[in-house]
């Protein structure tokens, strides 16, 4: 049976994200060490919902970043929905 090389992504207490090759040969599981996927951390929030995800190519992570210091203000997010359908509106 072909070995298969696989990696797993993980974030760290501090913000962290990191990757892990790992190989299933097998009944066993093969990690190898840790290594930091990238030298920004990501921000960490209080409750239990994810903040990351990684592309299934494993090249691109999207997250928020951490703030470079500490705010008392709070995150603003806008959605820009049914752009196409705005923007054939506008257009003749």
């Amino acid at each position: 049976m072909d070995a298969r090389r696989r990696q797993l992504f993980y974030v760290t207490s501090q913000g962290r994200v990191m990757a892990v090759d790992c190989e299933a040969r097998g009944d066993t599981f093969v990690p190898r060490k840790p290594r930091m996927w990238s030298e920004t951390p990501i921000y960490m929030n209080n409750n239990n919902w994810s903040n990351f995800d990684v592309a299934p190519d494993g090249k691109r992570v999207v997250a928020f970043p951490a703030p470079e210091e500490e705010s008392k203000g709070s995150v603003h997010l806008t959605f820009l929905m049914n752009f196409f359908d705005e923007v054939k509106r506008r257009l003749p």
